[in-house]
């Protein structure tokens, strides 16, 4: 047997929750950052945003104005975007898009030459659609909106799925963000903020589940492919003949009374 470690994205891609007591202008910085490094095809990158229907409207609006502020009015011709890894990966992007052309609300277009596709927002989606029921590995950026005080139902449909490689968390309550990180299975996270869990120095990266198995960084990529070894030396004096047949008389009582 060889033993291994794999670090997967995850079936069904890793979630963002946005609760309604965000900081919406900080989390909609961010999230224009990273869901634009490598335009999206970042193993622990946003899959899609679950976004308090209560402040929908006014995030989205901060994502646009952030998207724009950080790469321009048309992605396509700013040279510092990056494009899609393969004429295949470009044509998967653009097939899905256009299957949710219609709710299309910011970006949506590709250039086949350059292979560059523009981060795109795709609202509103319901949480079993397709689009979020698998890894993008592209600029697309599906948000599905949910009641706020439902925030419970939410996560236990993240749960009963495959689970992700990284979950997303904005909220100003601190306490409720980390019972949800300790409750949860997935393979790390951040709160208020995006990506930078796996840059920290002396702790574990990894996935579960779907999203892979093992963890390295550090010491512990040292630890998964040493195989720890357990040595006992015996006594040559004393044995007592307890654990030896015949099994009766004081013998067999003292056995089941250690056994209680």
């Amino acid at each position: 047997m060889t033993p291994v470690a794999l670090e997967l994205g995850g079936e069904n891609g890793n979630w963002c929750i946005i609760r309604k007591d965000a900081n919406l202008k900080d989390a909609a910085r961010k999230i224009a950052f990273f869901k634009m490094l490598n335009s999206g095809q970042i193993c622990i990158n946003i899959n899609q945003i679950a976004v308090a229907s209560e402040i929908a409207d006014r995030f989205i609006e901060l994502l646009k104005g952030e998207f724009k502020r950080q790469i321009g009015d048309d992605a396509l011709v700013n040279s510092e975007y990056p494009h899609l890894i393969t004429k295949s990966a470009y044509d998967k992007c653009k097939s899905e898009c256009d299957l949710y052309k219609d709710r299309v609300i910011y970006g949506g277009k590709g250039d086949p030459q350059s292979l560059r596709f523009q981060p795109t927002i795709i609202y509103p989606v319901k949480d079993d659609e397709p689009i979020v029921n698998h890894e993008l590995f592209n600029p697309l950026l599906p948000i599905v909106p949910f009641e706020d005080n439902e925030v419970d139902k939410l996560l236990n449909i993240i749960e009963s799925r495959h689970h992700g490689l990284a979950l997303y968390i904005f909220t100003e309550n601190i306490d409720w963000a980390q019972k949800v990180m300790s409750t949860m299975q997935f393979g790390g996270g951040c709160i208020n903020e995006v990506c930078l869990h796996m840059m920290v120095k002396g702790v574990p990266f990894g996935g579960t589940g779907h999203s892979g198995m093992g963890a390295y960084h550090g010491k512990w990529g040292f630890m998964e492919f040493t195989h720890p070894t357990t040595v006992l030396v015996g006594s040559t004096r004393f044995n007592l003949p307890l654990r030896e047949h015949p099994y009766k008389g004081i013998k067999l009582g003292l056995i089941r009374l250690f056994e209680r």
